[in-house]
C-alpha cells in the first residue's frame, strides 16, 4: 500500500475546536458535557478529557493513531483506510492534546 503525506499548517486550538464544533458534533458535545466548575484542576482535566473525546472518536471510526515525541515537538499521526490506499495526516504542535486536535480536523476537512 501507498501512503500519501499530508503535512499540516499551524492553527491554533481554539481555531481546530472551533471547527471540531462544527465537523463532529458528536465529539464537541461529548466534550462538552463535563463539569468545569472545580477551577483547581479546570485545565488538567479539560486536556485530559478533550484527548479522551478525540482518541474515542477516531477509534470509533475505524481510524489509526499513533503519537509520538520523536520529532522536536509532539506529534500525532491517523491514517484513514482509502479505497486502495490508506491517507495519512501528520500534524505537530506545542503539545499533545494540540497535535492530535489538529490531526483529527485535518482528517475530518479532508472527508468533508
Amino acid at each position: 500500500m501507498q501512503n500519501i503525506w499530508i503535512l499540516g499548517g499551524n492553527v491554533s486550538m481554539n481555531e481546530d475546536l472551533a471547527r471540531l464544533k462544527d465537523l463532529d458534533p458528536a465529539t464537541w458535545e461529548r466534550y462538552q458535557e463535563d463539569d468545569w466548575s472545580d477551577t483547581s484542576h479546570v485545565f488538567a482535566s479539560q486536556i485530559a478529557w478533550l484527548q479522551y473525546c478525540l482518541q474515542e472518536a477516531i477509534a470509533a471510526r475505524g481510524w489509526l493513531l499513533e503519537q509520538s515525541t520523536f520529532a522536536a515537538k509532539p506529534s500525532a499521526k491517523i491514517w484513514k483506510p482509502g479505497d486502495a490506499i490508506w491517507m495519512l495526516y501528520i500534524r505537530y504542535a506545542e503539545s499533545h492534546v494540540a497535535a492530535l486536535l489538529a490531526a483529527y480536523i485535518a482528517a475530518l476537512e479532508a472527508q468533508a
